[in-house]
């Protein structure tokens, strides 16, 4: 996808410590890296390569220029964090007696919900 910046905005959590790096594009945004937040200028024409589902940018490249800038913000570790949460519990609440057949339901449904949400976070990062 070809676009442009369209705005940079950095933020500082005093309680953490830590600094996020976002940059809107014309018409996508996403979080990224110092490296590659401190490369691009507000009004440069990119090309992003994004996921298909969640429009996630996974590379960066600025178009006059050869180098191809990854974006890695370790997201993937809360979302497989949170897809194997949502599968431990469901597997804890299965275990339980006292629940109706449409409690069981939706247990098994946000279980395999989850389940299939990882194996599709580590294919499309893998």
């Amino acid at each position: 996808m070809t676009t442009t910046v369209a705005r940079k905005n950095s933020s500082e959590r005093q309680r953490f410590g830590t600094t996020t790096y976002s940059i809107d594009f014309t018409n996508n945004n996403d979080q990224f890296t110092a490296e590659i937040y401190n490369a691009v200028t507000v009004s440069d024409t990119v090309v992003l390569e994004t996921l298909y589902l969640s429009k996630e940018v996974k590379t960066l490249q600025v178009q006059n220029s050869s180098a191809i800038l990854e974006n890695n913000t370790s997201e993937i570790y809360f979302q497989m964090g949170m897809a194997l949460a949502f599968i431990g519990f469901g597997s804890f609440f299965l275990r339980k007696a006292y629940y109706t057949n449409k409690n069981y339901r939706y247990i098994i449904i946000v279980s395999l919900i989850s389940f299939f949400s990882l194996i599709r976070i580590i294919t499309l990062n893998c």
